[in-house]
């Protein structure tokens, strides 16, 4: 529903422009996402500081840049009748891409598979590790916090085998699944 309600509205201006919001808001939160970060993996806080929670925040930026200013292709090329003939590409959301992330960098790798996945005009569901969930459900905070619409980004918790992560993956209304 996300994404013939309001998500699937925005132009890309406006949608990279929120995604620009929630880099802003995790950096504003940063202390928040750290002591999750640490909490959930026992990494040391000079490692989450310098580079899970400051990478995590520029993937959405950096992805929502490269949505915004790579052109689309389009070229000519010549065909055996002489007419030639025109390839251009249009670009448009897959539907609903579900994110399974691991434990090791919860919040860096998630945000790797979220940000483009949004930046397309995508919407997510999230299933984090069952032992690493906590930046994935300060993310949840942050989406609302900047106003990305209901149902665009989505967290579900659970197991793999038998659980939420089976679930995910069989379900017919899930279009892409990255991992």
């Amino acid at each position: 529903q996300a994404l013939r309600g309001p998500w699937g509205k925005l132009s890309l201006a406006q949608r990279t422009n929120l995604l620009h919001a929630v880099a802003d808001e995790i950096n504003r939160r940063f202390d928040d996402f750290l002591e999750a970060e640490i909490l959930d993996t026992g990494k040391p806080r000079s490692l989450a500081s310098h580079i899970d929670i400051p990478r995590g925040a520029a993937n959405f930026k950096v992805f929502a840049d490269t949505v915004k200013n790579a052109p689309t292709e389009a070229f000519e090329f010549d065909t055996p009748d002489g007419n030639g003939a025109l390839n251009y590409a249009v670009r448009k959301p897959k539907g609903v891409i579900a994110v399974i992330s691991p434990w090791n960098l919860p919040l860096l790798l998630m945000t790797w598979k979220v940000g483009p996945a949004l930046a397309c005009g995508n919407t997510v569901v999230v299933k984090p590790s069952e032992e690493t969930p906590r930046t994935t459900a300060l993310l949840g905070e942050v989406m609302n916090a900047v106003g990305v619409p209901p149902g665009v980004f989505n967290v579900v918790n659970g197991f793999g085998p038998n659980s939420a992560g089976a679930y995910l993956t069989e379900h017919p209304g899930v279009d892409g699944i990255t991992f």
